[in-house]
Formats: structure tokens, sequence, C-alpha cells
């Protein structure tokens, strides 16, 4: 089947919306979070080059599920109880990336010389902005040389495969349909934020959320306020405050999970129990901000958003077709249930 006759419906997937593949926290290095996870215990993590998973026969070094983790965490810290879940995201996410490199090279895409220059310039740029020296950022990222290529022939040859199915039309509905991610709307959220105690499973992410799902029956019921709500059961420091957390934007202040249904609601809508790395939070919002800019100002980031739904599809479709094999050293989600299973 042709990519463009499995993407033919494809303005209508767009407006499902865009979930990040991994959850996202707070102020440390990847490296030092995978250090400092208890589950797997850190001394049992797998050397770099330990094969953890084969994608028709083609090996996937623990080197590669670093990478991913150190490139969503973006140095930020998450509680250990949420490593297992992480490491198994972080290597589905690896496999379903080499799924759709395959199908890529079969259609024989490869970077052009003037793409690579173009990489490498704007590399080296962006070092320069931040300060930091090629070592430095190589050895944060986990990655070598030829890492730092495969990465790069990934990016460029992706970009090409996905914007050439990307229309106008296709953006212009997504950002009808999603405009407050992009417009600069701004909201005013409360939450109540419920710790999980042990290793976040299937188990304790679902008593956590079946607590959240009653206390959330009571504010709506008119049994109790969210105020009150978050002041008796919230572990957040915004408890005092009612669960208050000001204003945010859709991006880079809150975890995606957490900004992801925030923009989902309406002023005075709670949202249902959402999963991050922190717990499990019900949400609200008390107030908006209404944003101005149109669809054209942020194409660039729309094409980027509409990318994540359209590498789903096309990985999820040649997983159907694909055997892939786990060796066992990093804990992994069980296709059927989708519980984290773990390393041995």
């Amino acid at each position: 089947m042709s990519l463009r006759r499995l993407v033919a419906p494809f303005s209508a997937l767009l407006l499902c919306g865009v979930v990040a593949i991994s959850p996202v926290g707070a102020t440390r290095c990847a490296g030092q979070v995978l250090r400092d996870a208890q589950a797997p215990a850190a001394d049992r993590l797998p050397a770099d080059d330990a094969v953890v998973a084969r994608v028709n026969g083609a090996p996937i070094p623990f080197r590669e599920v670093k990478q991913q983790l150190s490139s969503l965490l973006q140095g930020r810290e998450v509680p250990a109880n949420a490593m297992p879940l992480l490491l198994a995201q972080g290597l589905e996410q690896v496999i379903a990336r080499e799924l759709v490199a395959a199908e890529m090279r079969l259609k024989n895409l490869k970077p052009t010389p003037e793409d690579l220059k173009t990489a490498e310039e704007n590399f080296t740029k962006n070092l320069a902005r931040r300060g930091v020296s090629r070592e430095e950022y190589l050895r944060q990222s986990y990655l070598t040389e030829v890492d730092l290529e495969k990465v790069r022939y990934w990016e460029i040859c992706w970009n090409r495969y996905s914007r050439d199915l990307l229309t106008n039309d296709d953006l212009q509905k997504y950002f009808a349909a999603h405009h407050r991610d992009f417009d600069g709307t701004e909201l005013r959220v409360s939450h109540v934020l419920l710790r999980i105690e042990g290793t976040q499973d299937q188990g304790t992410l679902a008593a956590a959320a079946q607590k959240a799902q009653a206390i959330r029956e009571e504010i709506v019921n008119g049994r109790l306020n969210f105020a009150d709500a978050a002041l008796r059961f919230s572990a957040g420091p915004s408890r005092e405050h009612g669960g208050d957390l000001g204003f945010i934007p859709r991006r880079d202040r809150m975890v995606e999970e957490f900004s992801a249904a925030a923009f989902r609601l309406k002023v005075g809508e709670i949202s249902p129990p959402t999963v991050t790395v922190f717990g499990v939070h019900l949400i609200t919002v008390t107030e908006e901000k209404p944003g101005r800019i149109i669809w054209q100002d942020v194409r660039e980031q729309l094409v980027a958003a509409a990318q994540v739904p359209l590498f789903r599809q096309l990985a999820a479709h040649l997983r159907k077709t694909a055997e892939v094999e786990y060796t066992g050293l990093i804990p992994r989600l069980d296709p059927a249930t989708g519980k984290v299973v773990p390393g041995s």
C-alpha cells in the first residue's frame, strides 16, 4: 500500500490532535535521571551497545533508547518510579522510527550534499548560541559522530517525506481544529495532583485515576468546590492557593500531557484524570486570554505538529507486518495490555 493511499483520509486524521509520545518533567539531565533511577536499578541498566530489540533483524542498541529519552526530557527531572514506563515508551519510539526509516530507505530517500551542509551549519550555530561545545553536546545526548549523522539523515528524509503529504488545506483545517494550541492563547489553570506510590504501571495508575475520578464527581455534583478539593487532596504546592497555577501558554511551561489536557477544556470545565510523570491530575480552566496569531504565521509549527499523527499512523501500519523481537534487557510495553513488562 502506498503512503498516499494509507493517508488518503489525512484531513480527518489531522483533526484527532497531537499527543506527546512520552511524558517529560522538571530539572536535571536525562543521564542523571537514568543513573538515579530506582527501577530498573542503575547498576542493572545495560551497556550502551547492548541490543534491547531487533526490528526485522536490525539491532536496536540501548544507546538509542537513551538518546531518545535525552531528546524528550530536555534536561528535566522525572520521578524514579516513572523510569520503567519511560524506558518502555522510549524503546517503542525507537522501534517506530526504525520502521519508518526502513520504509524511506526502500524509497531511496537520501539527503543531498546541500542538505547535509545546511544541517551542519545550523547545528554549529545552535551550539554557539547555547554556549555548548560539540563534544559536550554529544556526551550529554549519548551521541557519537556516526549517531549524529544518522539523526541528520532521519530528520532530513522524514521532513521531505512527510511535507509532500501536507497541503495548505490540511494545515488550515488543523489550525481551525486546534487554534488555541497555536494562536498565542493563554489559560489560567488550577489542578489537583495525586502522587503515585510505587512504580508507575497500569495498576498504580488505575488506582490513582479511580481516586481522582471520585474527587471529580464530587466537584461536578456540587458537593465539593475545586479549591477545597485541592487543599484536601492535592500533593502540589499550589494546594494552598486552591490549586491555582496562574496563566500558562500552550508550550514550554508545563509537561505536554498537562498542557494538552488543559487546552482541550473550556472555562469552567474539569478534565478527566490526566496522567503525567508526576502523578494524576484534575485540571480546570478559570480564565482565558485569546490569542491573535493566524495560521500563516505559525506554518512551520503546524507542519511539525501534523507530522506527529502522520508518523504514528505510518509506524502502526508498518508494525502490522514487522518482526519485532525484544531481548528483555529493559522494560517494554505489552502490546495486548499496554502494561509495562519489567526487564531482566
